[in-house]
């Protein structure tokens, strides 16, 4: 958000007109008018020296003004006071007296006086114009606003009196920017828009507000007429490099980071045209070079805090988020009252697993920061993935080998910002095999994750299978274990055990085949976009048999929202025991498949969803003949706000490694979920 600074008008004209032809105070007069304080004060007080001008109203008035405004306040207000008690109630020694808290930083008391000015005479334009100022100083702005437009009524072509609105206005759409009240600060804007063309103060308002509502191409609009202008240069290149990296453009960001430093005029500027720089190497995961920079810049400014605060957000986006909370834990007591502190200390917290502490520090915050909108859309985005989340899916399968299956599932996350997250779940099947069988199953299970640090979790799952069918009926219990760790920044593993029941059709079921999964998966993702997944499978069947699988996958990310991935699937797997009758068993199964993703599932913004997923290659089974396979996924659908979403799908997959009958396979159905946030107490 953009800063104000206090815009403190001399009310030099509280003087009386006359005064200022009087040849004796010229030259005071002038040195005042030009800001000169330093030489006004001393011009004024050899005055006072003299028998001639000692007494003098209006150059003790002039006196005491020149040095309050040279910074010698208490001189300033113990000449004032004086005055008071030789001229009780005089209302232009009151003017100049209650200007004097205004120099002291002290509005409240300076707000008592004019008040009192104001209820004297409210169409003096003095006494108008600074409760304008001081109501403006306090941050009570829509009283100023009102104050300034009688100020303007008496007097509408002062230029003081014009500066000073466009400040309160300004600092009135700030403020209502920051409390998260986007129409009234943009009805603001446009207006002062309309009413001083081309400054550029507004135009850089205007432009904070875009960001702040999301509009990044007409953000990126305000801030070319400020380069065009020759304005605020390189804060303006900064504010392009952030709106383009916010339209998914991280190389273009870079171009206009570097734009702002070219066009450093200050060490202010060139501070914040560096952050730029850092942030522009971070969103394109130019990590490396991100921290040598940082290294440099600290070395250089060893008193900016700024270069320590992105070393720790570059950490949390390299995946190092509890070194990231570690360098936020430090920099607290530094930066107590940094909305950009707050935010990347959230944040952190957040990428650690650390929820509990997460909510409670954006409670902390938002005493600081009322109503601030990234807080509380952080916030918003946090209780509704630790809130109750529900999500089902209503679903038809069929084969070309005649089986199909009518299927409903459910599965309900209990509330919880603690480290354990209990999850509901329940599945409903209606089979029908090739010989019109018909049999039925429901899994009732209970299970949930723990967040054993920020690296490793563990998941487990138990659940009861009942079949039913006209032959025989049976329960059997139904458990998944699995710990899941990070091995590095990028690359994660997890070991798994599995125990089902095969219930693909009514045949398989009759058989109360169960099996037992033991494997591990494998997931590493360069910065550069490649990544690979790996799977390694050993099964144990009832029936004695075993199964050993092996995948592997080489993708590569496009683009990673909305997600563009391509890559190389192979399989391998081999059975002990053929026993084709019953269930897909060669003794050895190998493919390869190229495959094309896309999705948008993941971007909170996005209304219509999408989801496609094709993949082609062949399949060689046993000593038989290669064959082609390939398979398809497609999903659409439609999220409302943030309350959830619902997705229409189809599937096909003629892939066997996947299908346990080894027939090609077709679902069809609809997923639905439902999140209502998390509520707890302050």
């Amino acid at each position: 958000m953009l800063k104000f600074k206090l815009f403190s008008i001399a009310l030099f004209f509280v003087m009386p007109v006359w005064i200022f032809g009087q040849s004796p105070f010229q030259q005071g007069f002038e040195m005042l008018e030009k800001g000169e304080f330093a030489s006004a004060e001393t011009f004024f007080g050899e005055m006072i020296l003299s028998n001639e001008y000692k007494t003098h109203k209006t150059v003790r008035l002039c006196y005491g003004r020149a040095a309050g405004l040279n910074g010698k306040i208490e001189v300033a207000q113990s000449v004032f006071v004086q005055l008071l008690e030789d001229y009780p109630a005089d209302f232009e020694t009151e003017l100049n007296y209650a200007e004097s808290f205004l120099w002291a930083k002290n509005p409240v008391k300076a707000l008592d006086k004019y008040e009192a000015l104001v209820k004297r005479d409210s169409l003096n334009f003095a006494a108008m114009l600074g409760y304008a100022n001081t109501l403006s100083s306090l941050k009570r702005y829509n009283l100023a606003a009102d104050a300034i437009e009688k100020v303007l009524k008496l007097d509408s072509g002062n230029f003081s009196a014009k500066v000073s609105r466009k400040y309160i206005y300004m600092g009135y759409a700030d403020t209502e920017i920051k409390n998260n009240r986007i129409n009234s600060a943009a009805s603001i804007i446009d207006r002062l828009l309309k009413d001083y063309p081309g400054d550029a103060d507004i135009l850089m308002l205007a432009a904070t507000l875009e960001l702040v509502r999301e509009k990044f191409s007409d953000a990126v609009s305000f801030y070319t007429q400020l380069v065009n202008m020759n304005r605020f240069v390189s804060q303006a290149y900064s504010g392009i490099s952030y709106a383009v990296f916010m339209q998914k453009k991280p190389a273009k960001a870079m171009i206009y980071a570097d734009k702002a430093l070219e066009s450093v005029t200050c060490d202010k500027e060139r501070i914040q045209a560096y952050n730029g720089k850092i942030n522009a190497l971070g969103w394109n995961k130019k990590f490396k070079d991100a921290f040598a920079l940082i290294d440099s810049m600290k070395r250089r400014f060893p008193q900016e805090p700024a270069f320590s605060l992105a070393e720790a957000r570059l950490k949390v986006w390299n995946q190092d988020a509890t070194k990231g909370v570690s360098d936020y834990e430090t920099l607290k007591e530094m930066m107590p009252a940094s909305l950009d502190f707050h935010l990347g200390y959230i944040d952190a917290l957040i990428a650690e697993g650390n929820t509990r502490k997460a909510v409670s520090q954006m409670e902390s915050s938002l005493n600081l920061f009322p109503e601030q909108r990234d807080i509380l859309t952080m916030k918003r985005k946090v209780m509704l993935e630790n809130g109750l989340n529900i999500k089902s899916a209503f679903f038809h399968s069929f084969d070309n080998g005649n089986n199909q299956s009518d299927n409903f599932r459910t599965e309900v996350g209990i509330p919880s910002l603690g480290r354990v997250k209990p999850v509901i779940g329940f599945q409903l099947r209606s089979l029908t095999d090739f010989d019109q069988n018909k049999s039925n199953t429901m899994i009732f299970s209970l299970g949930g994750q723990y967040r054993i640090s920020a690296i490793s979790s563990f998941r487990a799952k138990v659940g009861i299978l009942a079949a039913t069918s006209a032959i025989s009926s049976f329960n059997k219990p139904v458990v998944e274990f699995s710990y899941t760790r990070k091995l590095g920044k990028r690359f994660s593993a997890e070991l798994f055990e599995k125990t089902e029941i095969q219930n693909y059709n009514a045949a398989l079921l009759q058989r109360v085949l169960t099996t037992h999964d033991f494997g591990v998966n494998m997931n590493l993702k360069t910065l550069s976009g490649m990544g690979w997944y790996g799977q390694g499978i050993f099964t144990a069947y009832s029936d004695k048999n075993n199964r050993k699988l092996f995948f592997s996958s080489l993708y590569y990310d496009f683009k990673e929202e909305p997600c563009i991935k391509t890559g190389l699937n192979t399989t391998f797997l081999t059975f002990k025991n053929s026993v084709n009758e019953s269930y897909f068993s060669p003794q050895r199964y190998l493919s390869g498949e190229l495959f094309l993703m896309s999705e948008n599932l993941s971007l909170p913004k996005a209304k219509l969803l999408y989801h496609a997923n094709i993949a082609g290659g062949v399949q060689k089974i046993d000593d038989f003949e290669m064959q082609s396979m390939y398979r398809m996924n497609a999903k659409i659908g439609y999220r409302w706000k943030d309350y959830g979403y619902i997705l229409g799908y189809y599937a096909y997959n003629n892939a066997l490694s996947t299908n346990i009958l080894g027939y090609s396979y077709n679902e069809a159905g609809i997923e639905l979920k439902i999140s209502i946030p998390n509520k707890v107490k302050k």
